[in-house]
């Protein structure tokens, strides 16, 4: 089981994929990501599996991320 102890400030849902914002302003992104809209770089997931547990996008580390918008096939994060 997940322990999540983080409060969430806004969530935003894509085609086949999520995304929450922390109210400390970090972004985790979950569902499918084959064309990369997890925020993962070049590291891309499975076709058929989704990843169901919530994970912190990396590379926003040390930012903070004000919001997110999935779409289709894609996530847009605006970060300070």
């Amino acid at each position: 089981m997940l322990e999540f102890n983080k409060k969430i400030a806004s969530v935003d849902c894509g085609s086949s994929h999520a995304g929450f914002v922390t109210t400390d302003g970090e972004l985790y992104m979950f569902g499918r990501g084959r064309e990369g809209q997890l925020g993962r770089a070049d590291m891309l997931e499975s076709s058929v599996s989704y990843r169901v547990t919530p994970q912190r996008v990396e590379h926003l580390k040390g930012k903070k991320v004000v919001s997110v918008s999935c779409g289709g096939d894609h996530t847009l994060a605006l970060a300070q």
